[in-house]
């Protein structure tokens, strides 16, 4: 089994993942400003706190998510690494037994490459359905923040201003789901073969 996977490719899911966390954050914040200023008006906007409630819930959970990624990532790394220089020795003992005619001893060090070829696979996989979980919490993001839109269209006075932070929700998640289905495209290029 020879390896596919690349470290560039890895690390560019984790440039990704970490755009992801940037935005889950400033989702949190966005919330978190619109229920401040619902609160300090005298007009009714309980469904609109509820809901930034939620995204900021939302916030809290996609984070923890997208930290359970970039530690599947690190993993990743590390195994493609220690990969990297397994394939090395591998080589390096081959020839070395080609030459002295003992070619059959190279097995044990074969063997110790197919295993980490495995464990790259299962690390993979694991990432891979960790980002699809990533990309259903992000669908619930979207559903939160038509509910914000729907809210801010009911609140009379402050109408305006929070339908521009729904927006500003809106506009975030989008980024989030964008730098997500970039991590998950490059992840599904990536493959180990035979």
């Amino acid at each position: 089994m020879s390896q596919k996977i690349n470290l560039g490719a890895v690390a560019e899911v984790n440039q990704a993942m970490r755009q992801v966390v940037s935005r889950a954050r400033r989702v949190y914040l966005i919330a978190l400003n619109a229920m401040f200023m619902s609160r300090k008006t005298n007009q009714n906007v309980a469904g609109f706190s509820s809901v930034t409630l939620q995204l900021r819930n939302f916030s809290d959970k996609l984070t923890r998510q997208i930290e359970i990624n970039m530690k599947q990532v690190e993993m990743l790394v590390t195994l493609v690494a220690n990969n990297a220089k397994a394939q090395r020795r591998y080589f390096l003992l081959d020839s070395a037994l080609q030459k002295s005619g003992l070619h059959q001893g190279a097995r044990i060090g074969r063997s110790s490459a197919d295993e980490l070829n495995l464990a790259i696979e299962r690390s993979l996989q694991a990432l891979k359905s960790d980002m699809e979980r990533t990309l259903v919490l992000i669908g619930t993001g979207q559903n939160l923040v038509v509910l914000a839109k729907i809210e801010a269209n009911l609140t009379g006075g402050l109408s305006q201003q929070l339908r521009l932070i729904a927006d500003d929700m809106e506009n975030v998640i989008i980024e989030i789901e964008d730098s997500a289905r970039l991590g998950m495209s490059t992840l599904s290029e990536q493959r180990m073969v035979g």
